[in-house]
C-alpha cells in the first residue's frame, strides 16, 4: 500500500534549543494559556461527570499555573533524552504509575454494582454456573460477558480485592498504550507510534476510568487489538496470525454492545488494503472472518434469546435515551481531551485528504465513525482515544524541530495529567460514592465480621438505595446480610431515567440472603452491626429500624457530597 512520507524534522536531534527558542516559547505559553482560557469557558463542559464547571469550582487557581509550569519545566527536561531503546519499558512504566495515581478514586460510577455482583457469582460458583446463568439468575442488562468473566477469574483466584482488579485494569491500559505504539509503528513509523500511545496519557478524562470496575477501558483495548492483529493478518499473513485475529475480533464483540458499530470499519480496513495484494488480501481477511464468525457465532448460538432480547431493549431504550443523556462534542474534544490532542488530529485529517493518503484511512474510519453515528457520549467514544491520539501524533509533524516537536507531546501529557489530579481527582474524591467506601474500611477497621445492611428508598429517589450494596461489600470484608426494599416505585417512573437499571436490578439471593438477622428485624433483639443505606444525611428511620438502631451504643455516618448531583448515598453505622 502506498503510504506517504511523514514530515520528519530537519533540525538534527542533538540541535540546542535555544536555536529555535521561539518553538519551545510557543508551545509552553500555549500549554499554560489554554488550561485558563477553557476554565474561562468551562460553562460550555456538559460532562456529565467531570465538567470543568463542577472539578475547578474549589480549584485555588493561583497555585495552578505553578504546577503548570512544574509540570512543563519535567516535560522539557524529558523532551530532551534519548529514549529510543526505552521507549517500551518508558510507556509501559509510565501508562502503569499515572493509573495508579487514581486508585485512591472511589467508585464513581453506579455500573460497577453490576459487573462486582456477576463477578462474584462467578467466583463464588465457578466459570459453569457463570455461563449457565448468564441472562437468568445473573442479572445481565445490557451487559456482555467478557470483562465479567475476567473479574470472576480475578475474584476467584485472588480473592475480592479492589487492587487486585485495579492492577488488572490498570495493566489493561497499559497494554492499550503499548498496541498504540505498535499500530502507530506499523502504519507509520516508530516516532508516530510513540507519540500516539504517549498522547493516550494526554486525555484527562481516561485517567478518571482507570481504576473503576467497568468494561470502557478493557473495551479501548480489545477493540485495539483486534484491528492490530487484523491489519497483520491482511499484510503478513499466516496461519496464526489469522486465528489471533479471528479471535481478537470475538473479543471485542463479547466485551460491548457500542463495540458491534466499530468492527464495522473493520470492512474499510480490508478495502483499503486491496490495492497492495488483492488476492493474498482476499484469502487473508476472508480466512479472519471466517474464524471470528465461528467463534461469534457459537456463542451468539448457544445465547440468542437473551441477546436479541438485549438487543431490542437497547433499541427501545437506550437508543431512544442518547439525545437526553448526551454530552457535547465541545466537551469531549475541548475540555475532557487535551485541546491540541483535539486539533492536531483534526489537522492530520484534514492534511490526508488534501494529499489523498490511505493510509490515514485505516485509522480515520473509526474516528469519523463518532460524526457519522453522532455519538454524543465520551463513555462510548472512549474505545477510540488510540485512533485520536494516533491521528494527532501525525498532526504534530507540522512541527519541524524534532526537539520542539517532543516537547509538546511531553508537554500536553503533563498538563493534562496535572488537570486530572489537582481538578478532577479532588472533586471524585468529595463525590457521595467516597462513603461507601470509607464505611466499608471503617468495618475492617473495627473487625467487624458480620452486618445486615438496609437500604431506605424515600419517594421519589432517583437510585435505588439497593445498588449500593454490591460496592459496599467490595470495600469490605464483612459478610452482608440484607432484606429487600418492600415498595418499588411502578415502572412508569423510571422507564425512561438513565439509572433504570438499578430499580430493575436485585441482589441474588444466594450471595446476600437470607439476612442474618432471624426472627424478622421487628422482633429480633440480635446484636449485629446494622448498615443503613439512604440519600439524606439524618434518615427517617422506620419505627421497627428506630427501635433496633436505639440498641446501639454508637453510631458513625458517613455524608460526603459534592452538592452537584441530585441522588447521593449516605451511610450510617450502628455497632456496639
Amino acid at each position: 500500500m502506498e503510504t506517504v512520507s511523514s514530515n520528519i524534522a530537519t533540525t538534527p536531534a542533538g540541535t540546542a534549543p535555544e536555536n529555535n527558542a521561539h518553538f519551545y516559547l510557543l508551545i509552553a505559553s500555549g500549554l499554560i494559556l489554554l488550561p485558563f482560557l477553557l476554565f474561562h469557558f468551562r460553562a460550555f463542559d456538559d460532562n456529565r461527570l467531570t465538567s470543568w464547571q463542577w472539578t475547578f469550582a474549589g480549584l485555588n487557581m493561583a497555585w495552578f499555573p505553578v504546577r503548570l509550569g512544574a509540570g512543563l519545566a519535567a516535560a522539557f527536561l524529558l523532551s530532551r533524552l534519548r529514549l529510543a531503546r526505552r521507549r517500551p519499558l518508558l510507556l509501559l512504566g509510565s501508562s502503569f504509575l499515572a493509573g495508579a495515581m487514581f486508585w485512591g478514586e472511589p467508585e464513581v460510577i453506579v455500573d460497577a454494582s453490576r459487573y462486582f455482583t456477576q463477578a462474584k457469582q462467578l467466583a463464588a460458583n465457578g466459570p459453569g454456573y457463570f455461563f449457565a446463568q448468564w441472562g437468568k439468575e445473573i442479572f445481565a442488562w445490557t451487559d456482555l460477558p467478557l470483562m465479567p468473566f475476567c473479574y470472576g477469574l480475578v475474584f476467584k483466584y485472588f480473592g475480592e480485592s479492589r487492587i487486585a482488579i485495579q492492577i488488572l485494569t490498570t495493566l489493561i491500559f497499559s497494554a492499550t498504550v503499548l498496541l498504540t505504539h505498535g499500530l502507530g509503528r506499523l502504519l507509520w513509523d516508530e516516532e508516530t507510534g510513540f507519540h500516539g500511545a504517549l498522547l493516550l496519557l494526554g486525555i484527562p478524562y481516561l485517567y478518571t476510568q482507570i481504576p473503576l470496575l467497568l468494561v470502557d477501558v478493557p473495551t479501548m483495548f480489545f477493540l485495539l487489538l483486534a484491528l492490530y492483529l487484523f491489519i497483520l493478518a491482511l499484510r503478513r499473513g499466516g496461519n496464526i496470525r489469522v486465528l489471533l485475529a479471528g479471535l481478537a475480533i470475538f473479543g471485542a464483540f463479547y466485551v460491548k454492545f457500542s463495540t458491534w458499530v466499530f468492527l464495522a470499519g473493520f470492512g474499510m480496513v480490508f478495502l483499503l488494503h486491496l490495492s497492495a495484494a488483492p488476492l493474498a488480501t482476499c484469502k487473508r481477511g476472508g480466512a479472519v472472518a471466517l474464524w471470528a464468525a465461528l467463534f461469534i457465532g457459537l456463542l451468539f448460538y448457544l445465547e440468542q434469546d437473551l441477546l436479541l432480547a438485549q438487543i431490542r431493549f437497547l433499541l427501545d431504550y437506550q437508543k431512544a435515551g442518547l439525545d437526553r443523556w448526551g454530552e457535547s462534542h465541545v466537551s469531549t474534544f475541548l475540555f475532557q481531551i487535551h485541546p491540541l490532542i483535539s486539533g492536531a488530529a483534526a489537522y492530520s485529517l484534514i492534511e490526508a485528504l488534501r494529499k489523498r493518503d490511505l493510509v490515514h484511512g485505516n485509522i480515520a474510519v473509526f474516528v469519523l465513525l463518532i460524526f457519522v453515528l453522532d455519538l454524543q457520549r465520551i463513555r462510548y467514544i472512549l474505545p477510540l482515544f488510540p485512533f485520536i491520539t494516533l491521528l494527532a501524533a501525525r498532526g504534530m509533524n507540522a512541527v519541524n524541530d524534532r526537539g520542539a516537536r517532543r516537547f509538546l507531546v511531553f508537554g500536553v501529557v503533563h498538563s493534562s495529567l496535572i488537570i486530572a489530579l489537582t481538578a478532577y481527582l479532588p472533586f471524585l474524591e468529595n463525590m457521595s460514592a467516597v462513603n461507601i467506601r470509607e464505611a466499608g474500611e471503617f468495618l475492617n477497621s473495627r473487625g467487624i465480621e458480620a452486618v445486615e445492611v438496609i437500604p431506605l428508598a424515600r419517594p421519589g429517589a432517583v437510585v435505588n438505595p439497593e445498588v449500593a450494596i454490591p460496592l459496599l461489600d467490595y470495600f469490605t470484608t464483612a459478610r452482608i446480610g440484607y432484606e429487600e426494599v418492600p415498595a418499588r416505585p411502578e415502572l412508569a417512573a423510571y422507564r425512561q431515567s438513565a439509572l433504570r437499571f438499578t430499580w430493575e436490578y436485585r441482589p441474588p439471593d444466594d450471595i446476600y440472603r437470607p439476612p442474618l438477622y432471624r426472627p424478622p428485624l421487628a422482633s429480633t433483639s440480635g446484636r449485629q452491626p446494622l448498615v443503613v443505606l439512604s440519600s439524606r444525611p439524618v434518615p427517617e428511620l422506620p419505627p421497627a429500624l428506630l427501635r433496633k438502631s436505639a440498641l446501639f451504643r454508637h453510631s458513625r455516618t458517613f455524608s460526603r457530597a459534592t452538592g452537584v448531583f441530585l441522588d447521593q448515598t449516605v451511610v450510617s453505622v450502628y455497632y456496639d
